[in-house]
């Protein structure tokens, strides 16, 4: 019989069964699953027994789930790779994340390029496994690839993220209305295909979610891409400065992201009446509060699947405090004004919006253009994985000084764990502290302050906004599957234990 070593911690603030509460967090080592949780300490039997009991000012929440990342390997991995991304995500509480398809060459859009991107995962690095956490994966939804989608949810893609922009990135083209109600069709005729299937692979079939970069072009003014430099613009914006962020805001207005919301959820209501279902949609960052309104309509009172998130940038930074020339923060959607990111925490606390990620979508620095400091041409993305906890906890008290600690951390429970786990379809395994789940859970100290310096991210390039910020609390240790894979102390683990999960 094998050995198996179990470990309790005592804490006097564990998130579980929905609020934080003093507890006993009991978990295997040898199985990596959690055993049980609750006010009463264990008589856990185990060939090797490890008890320890937090400080008063350390609390554990799930491990962080961040659905939305940009890898960028196989193909751009001088931008960023899994190596570093991952290592980054754990340093900052994220045990799991999901890889978007954008920016990798070549895209997860069939299932040849799948092959070539798992083949990129089971790559070592100087003889080791180079993931630091796990990784599920998104495909993209591109105008030729409707007959690829069923070979990649069989082999695990988890949804599929279009574009209604350019995107920036020839291998990635936009799609139109009638591309989404199609797939909309296919989505369903696959569901019904698979689902029941005595295959433990298609088990996931019923949560597949299609994802959608939500901006259209209401002006026809053949804008910049998502990502890259100037292409065509009209008359009036060729006129502006484009060293100040507000030509390029004005490029890119309220309005792109309304439209084609308000598209998206037209072709839901179209798909409702051809055949009474309709898949689960996202709304990927979502920057308006513009478009706050259209989406509470349909979620709750047309009860349409539709979900939608939104960012930590949008969420800590406003477009009056961005200097000119300051690339560094262009992204697509842009920041937006003061007044719009308060709507978007209200949007938060009202459950409009339900969860919060990173969209970490990284470049080597010649690209952010940062000595010519023009918007107009630059590419666009934000670096932050590993940084949300820190971002969001820190903005969060400062906004809300009102709300009670323990009503804090449960939103930040929900919006950055329990949320994208359901989101994604990994709520039987991963989002929460439950018995027979992965042992997955954060440490962090809500007493100890955390400077973020650029210089010591882990990402591969250290291109940040938030150079010198203040977070209120620090990570002390993050632990996948039982196992510590990060402390503030130690730093990482030596000889990472990541997966891929498909």
């Amino acid at each position: 019989m094998a050995l198996e070593e179990v470990k309790t911690i005592e804490c006097n603030r564990i998130f579980y069964n929905g609020k934080l509460q003093p507890g006993f967090l009991t978990y295997s080592l040898t199985t990596g699953k959690i055993i049980s949780i609750g006010k009463e300490k264990p008589s856990a039997k185990a060939s090797i027994y490890h008890e320890e009991k937090l400080s008063h000012s350390q609390l554990i929440i799930p491990g962080i789930i961040d659905p939305h990342v940009h890898l960028n390997e196989p193909g751009r991995t001088s931008w960023e790779g899994f190596l570093t991304g991952t290592k980054s995500a754990v340093s900052g509480g994220i045990t799991t994340l999901v890889d978007m398809p954008l920016n990798a060459l070549p895209p997860t859009t069939n299932l040849a390029n799948l092959k070539v991107k798992l083949d990129a995962i089971k790559e070592t690095e100087n003889g080791k496994n180079k993931l630091f956490g796990d990784v599920g994966l998104w495909g993209g939804l591109v105008p030729n690839n409707l007959d690829d989608l069923e070979d990649l949810i069989i082999n695990g893609v988890r949804g599929f993220k279009g574009f209604m922009i350019d995107s920036g990135v020839a291998e990635f083209p936009m799609i139109d209305e009638e591309y989404i109600a199609e797939v909309f069709d296919k989505i369903l005729g696959i569901q019904a295909k698979l689902d029941g299937k005595d295959d433990e692979s298609c088990s996931f079939v019923k949560e597949i979610a299609l994802l959608f970069h939500a901006e259209y072009d209401t002006n026809n003014n053949t804008v910049a891409g998502c990502c890259t430099g100037a292409k065509k613009f009209s008359s009036k914006t060729t006129q502006k400065d484009p060293t100040k962020y507000k030509t390029f805001l004005d490029s890119r207005p309220d309005d792109f992201e309304l439209e084609a919301i308000t598209k998206v959820i037209r072709q839901m209501e179209l798909c409702l009446e051809r055949n009474g279902a309709c898949p689960k949609v996202h709304i990927v960052h979502l920057s308006s509060a513009k478009c706050l309104s259209v989406v509470k309509q349909a979620k709750i009172t047309k009860k349409l699947p539709i979900t939608c998130e939104t960012c930590f940038h949008y969420l800590v930074l406003n477009s009056e405090s961005i200097a000119d020339g300051e690339t560094i923060y262009k992204c697509c959607p842009p920041i937006r004004s003061d007044d719009n990111r308060h709507q978007i925490w209200d949007a938060l606390l009202n459950g409009v919006i339900s969860t919060v990620v990173s969209d970490h979508s990284p470049c080597t620095a010649d690209l952010k253009n940062l000595d010519k400091g023009d918007f107009m041409d630059c590419w666009g993305g934000v670096c932050s994985v590993g940084l949300g906890l820190h971002l969001l906890y820190t903005t969060f008290i400062k906004e809300y000084p009102a709300i009670s600690s323990e009503k804090i951390w449960k939103h930040i429970c929900e919006w950055i764990c329990e949320n994208p786990s359901k989101q994604i379809g990994f709520q039987k395994f991963k989002g929460f502290l439950k018995p027979d789940y992965d042992a997955d859970f954060v440490i962090v100290d809500d007493a100890k302050e955390f400077v973020i310096d650029n210089k010591k991210t882990f990402f591969k390039n250290k291109l940040t906004p938030y150079q010198g910020f203040r977070s209120s609390c620090t990570v002390i240790r993050t632990v996948l599957r039982g196992i510590n894979v990060y402390s503030e102390v130690e730093g990482h683990i030596s000889d990472p234990i990541g997966k891929c999960i498909l």
